[in-house]
């Protein structure tokens, strides 16, 4: 090895660490970057989604509701069916409602 390699190789190893490192650093908060902002965007997404489970309980209700208004029918077999599908779509609601409830308190949505 010459004597001008021998010499340069202590400053081309120090070079190579101070970029490494550098590197490492530019990597480590681009990470960071990306997890800030991966939580901002699920929280967005969670809060989304809460919204898109309360607006189906509202369609449920909402498209039920005027049958349930009606008189229930006198045939003990229509009856049963308006009350099985009342249950259904209390059965639904709640499920619904349950999900957007366990969303809500595992992440703590406050996106405003």
């Amino acid at each position: 090895m010459s004597a001008f390699r021998r010499s340069a190789a202590p400053l081309t190893a120090k070079i190579g660490a101070q970029a490494d490192m550098r590197k490492l650093d530019i990597d480590f908060r681009g990470a960071a970057g990306m997890v800030v902002g991966m939580a901002h965007d699920l929280a967005t997404d969670v809060a989304y989604l809460i919204g898109q489970l309360c607006l189906e309980a509202g369609r449920i209700m909402e498209d039920d509701s005027i049958e349930q208004a009606l008189i229930l029918p006198l045939d003990a077999t229509d009856r049963a069916q308006r009350l099985d599908r009342l249950h259904q779509s209390g059965r639904d609601i709640a499920a619904l409602a349950a999900a957007a409830q366990v969303l809500h308190r595992r992440y703590h949505t406050n996106v405003s």
